[in-house]
């Protein structure tokens, strides 16, 4: 009999523990939903008074919980910081371990943008919304393209744009306050797009979905991806440190048909920098790659719900 009392207790233990953390994960499942909401349902005046509040910001500021600026309370922050330097900062919404969810508030001499971004899914995602001057960011960050390269060297990018008309290169500031620069613009003949259409179908099926590195890691990566607004997807291309024979012609084609005083020229950089190892390239797909460059967050013992969800 004191055997089957024990058996019952430990059974009893076992399903208020289960029961507990299943209780606890929604719990906390709802505090992240509840805050990705509150971003999500911002309207276009309460942005405005964001991003007027951090643009007239005179001093440096770091706050929390009950002590955010009014502008900022509808969002229940964790904390966040105003850097009056550049007119933006950083406030998070939500954190369980090594799981984040921040907004962030960035401004330039021409543009002001309010984003917010998680790793709840593992690698980080992030989302625009919303622009002060979307006229620029049409401007200088159009859709409707057929391919964008990307060439970053440390925290700056040079990007070539292939839309059905014309091949734009736009300078990418990656510092803070910097600003978007459109440098120049070539225009495409019909035959010029269909080349480079053809180019694509055939890199896609080679590279398509891909990434592409040495060991050594010094700063200089390429990305070329296919969506019409210019966002990675798993058909796009990661090339870090190293010569890929199956891109070549298509970024020859571009530079090629594009502003001449900016060719894309990655494959010189790296044959001739002595910075580069002349190592084996590793070839791995963007899934397996991203797993390498996110680890899984570190949480609590008991909140599993991400792993359950994504």
């Amino acid at each position: 009999m004191k055997g089957k009392r024990i058996a019952r207790g430990l059974v009893a233990l076992a399903v208020l523990t289960v029961s507990l953390v299943a209780i606890a994960n929604v719990y906390d499942y709802f505090a992240f939903r509840s805050a990705l909401a509150r971003v999500e349902q911002l309207t276009d005046a309460d942005k405005l008074e964001i991003g007027d509040f951090y643009l007239n910001a005179k001093t440096a500021l770091r706050f929390s919980g009950e002590d955010s600026p009014a502008p900022l309370k509808r969002l229940k922050p964790v904390k966040g910081n105003i850097s009056p330097r550049f007119h933006d900062g950083d406030v998070l919404l939500y954190e369980r371990g090594e799981i984040y969810l921040w907004l962030r508030i960035a401004t330039s001499p021409n543009n002001q943008q309010i984003l917010y971004f998680t790793n709840s899914a593992r690698s980080q995602k992030a989302r625009n919304i919303w622009h002060r001057n979307p006229e620029f960011i049409r401007r200088v960050s159009p859709s409707g393209r057929r391919a964008t390269v990307s060439r970053w060297d440390m925290s700056d990018c040079r990007r070539w744009i292939v839309l059905d008309d014309r091949i734009m290169v736009v300078d990418v500031s990656g510092r803070s306050g910097g600003e978007d620069i459109i440098q120049a613009t070539a225009k495409l003949e019909p035959e010029g797009l269909r080349q480079i259409l053809e180019l694509i179908d055939s890199t896609k099926k080679k590279a398509g979905g891909m990434d592409f590195r040495t060991e050594g890691m010094d700063g200089l990566q390429l990305y070329i991806t296919f969506n019409p607004d210019g966002s990675g997807g798993q058909e796009g291309i990661s090339i870090s440190n190293a010569q890929v024979p199956e891109v070549t012609p298509l970024l020859d084609l571009i530079s090629q048909l594009g502003p001449k005083e900016y060719p894309i020229e990655f494959d010189r950089i790296v044959s001739q920098d002595d910075r580069f190892p002349k190592a084996p390239i590793i070839r791995r797909s963007l899934r397996e790659r991203e797993k390498l460059d996110w680890p899984e967050p570190k949480t609590p013992w008991w909140c599993v719900w991400r792993k359950l969800v994504y």
